[in-house]
């Protein structure tokens, strides 16, 4: 897409300025592409995954946490805005990202006894991002470890959920699906080597969560 762009502004140039075309900065295609990551906890904090992706991107995009300690797209939690009002303060500050990363909707499923309005809260969020020009990668839900007191009953949700994510690629703004959901697990449930508690990743998953994020960033042609 970038390098669609760039064609037309060349031949946009190349008609104004009778065969002498210029090319505005603003166009090059070495100009690094602004992605957001938007979610819960685990895109809250810093350093975490989302400054693992910076490091491996390099100077080929910029990273932006937009993440929101504690809180979901579907359910208030007491004090903390429901992510998609943060995105949506963050577009309207900073401007629409080239690409927003959906985080992992952790709270929302601890919340919930179904995932449906998450599910919807997540595709409306999407919508809204794509109609301003930006793609979306969601990503699916990182596994629970085995001795979380709810991890059974999690793990379900949690499936039916990342089934839905997986199906959506093709839709409109939906480019590709980042698949978290298999790279810290061991069988069912989360390798407890990769996780800091029961349900969020520690330092040694952090790299991993990162690289799967790269992977399709890389194979879908965003940087």
């Amino acid at each position: 897409m970038r390098r669609l762009l760039l064609v037309l502004v060349l031949l946009a140039s190349f008609v104004l300025t009778g065969g002498a075309p210029t090319v505005p900065a603003a166009a090059l295609p070495n100009d690094p592409i602004v992605i957001a990551v938007a979610g819960t906890s685990i895109e809250a904090f810093d350093p975490g995954w989302v400054s693992e992706l910076q490091a491996m991107v390099g100077g080929a995009a910029i990273v932006k946490s937009w993440g929101v300690g504690g809180a979901a797209y579907a359910y208030d939690n007491a004090g903390v805005p429901r992510i998609p009002a943060h995105v949506k303060a963050r577009f309207a500050a900073e401007g629409a990202p080239d690409v927003l990363i959906v985080g992992p909707p952790i709270n929302d499923l601890i919340r919930s006894h179904d995932t449906l309005a998450t599910r919807q809260a997540v595709f409306d969020l999407i919508q809204w991002a794509g109609a301003r020009g930006t793609v979306a990668l969601p990503a699916t839900i990182t596994p629970f470890r085995f001795d979380y007191y709810a991890a059974a009953t999690l793990t379900a949700r949690r499936n039916d959920y990342n089934g839905w994510v997986r199906s959506q690629f093709g839709y409109p703004y939906v480019n590709a699906a980042i698949d978290f959901g298999d790279v810290l697990a061991a069988g069912s449930f989360a390798d407890p080597r990769f996780m800091a508690d029961s349900n969020h990743p520690g330092p040694r998953g952090w790299p991993l969560l990162a690289e799967a994020a790269f992977t399709v960033l890389d194979q879908r042609g965003h940087i």
